[in-house]
């Protein structure tokens, strides 16, 4: 991405792409200021296993408080998120920290963007110490606003995730990956 003095780079492939030297003849040819971003996805991995009933289970072992279970893979898959998403909720609720996201394993779930994008903006509040009424003060809001914007359930949009991330010192950056099979 390009802008006046800065050069964001995603990385893809733990950075393999450039190399250091293609990096200094760019800074130093361009007057660029660089920097490097590394994407991460709120990817989970999940424990499937089936039970006496026949239906699937699933568990996820970053986020104790999220268990489900579908007739078959797909619909048990498709449950989790709701799952993770429901007990990330109550990590913010409770002004807890959102579990470090782990996909180490064989099945992984991925959590939608937008809701990757108001969790971010959470960890981003709670590792300033802004709190929602601040952050309301902040973009000139009302406390209800806030609130939806925090709100996984909410479709917020996402003009208004990237003011509230600028107002807590972060940037909302958009980056597109080849779809990874399930």
């Amino acid at each position: 991405m390009w802008n006046d003095k800065m050069t964001v780079l995603p990385m893809h492939g733990k950075g393999k792409e450039i190399g250091k030297g293609l990096e200094q003849r760019i800074k130093k040819d361009l007057g660029l200021k660089w920097e490097r971003t590394e994407s991460v996805m709120l990817r989970y991995s999940v424990k499937l296993s089936r039970d006496t009933n026949g239906t699937i289970l699933v568990d996820v072992p970053a986020i104790p408080e999220a268990h489900t279970f579908g007739e078959d893979r797909d619909e048990a898959l498709s449950r989790a998120v709701d799952a993770i998403e429901t007990a990330l909720m109550g990590y913010i609720q409770q002004r807890r920290p959102i579990p470090a996201s782990s996909s180490s394993g064989k099945v992984v779930v991925t959590l939608p963007a937008l809701t990757e994008a108001k969790v971010a903006l959470y960890s981003a509040m709670l590792a300033s110490g802004t709190g929602k009424a601040e952050l309301a003060r902040r973009l000139n809001c009302h406390l209800p606003q806030v609130d939806r914007l925090l709100d996984l359930n909410h479709a917020s949009r996402l003009d208004q995730l990237e003011s509230a991330s600028r107002a807590v010192g972060k940037r909302l950056l958009i980056d597109v990956h080849d779809a990874i099979a399930v």
